[in-house]
């Protein structure tokens, strides 16, 4: 790490890998071999996996045997799902339709909505300038009262 471009310009990191390489020992390959000796005595002396050995964990049996459970019971379930009973349903009894009572005649209503609109339709400004006149000639000498 010592080398890796990242940390060139960074100060912290200087900083840290010159106090890391303060307490870091010299790599020692007497150790090394010590503990690799150790290794081997603790694992009955097998000797590692080479590169083209490959690990076969046993953990696949028991992940199919849950996954086949999982199958089992969707498929009980799915089965219980799809084969329910009919539900009986109890006799309807037919209702006879009541008679409405006609509507009131719509044309005097729409008549009488008409002449209230058009009463309406300035904004009862028709009637304003009335009032507004009659104000203006009572301010007048000789105006009406």
């Amino acid at each position: 790490m010592k080398n890796d471009a990242r940390f060139s310009n960074d100060p912290v990191a200087a900083a840290l890998r010159a106090e890391a390489d303060a307490h870091s020992p010299e790599f020692s390959q007497e150790l090394h071999e010590r503990l690799m000796a150790q290794l081997e005595t603790r694992s009955g002396g097998a000797a590692p996996l080479a590169a083209g050995d490959r690990f076969r964990p046993r953990w696949h049996w028991p992940a199919f045997g849950v996954a086949a459970a999982i199958a089992v019971a969707a498929g009980v379930l799915a089965l219980k799902i799809t084969t329910k009973e009919p539900v009986q349903t109890p006799d309807v009894v037919k209702v006879q339709p009541k008679e409405v009572p006609s509507l009131p005649p719509v044309k005097p209503l729409l008549d009488a909505a008409g002449k209230k609109m058009d009463e309406g339709k300035y904004g009862y400004l028709d009637r304003d300038a009335r009032r507004f006149a009659g104000f203006v000639l009572s301010q007048l000498p000789g105006g009406r009262e």
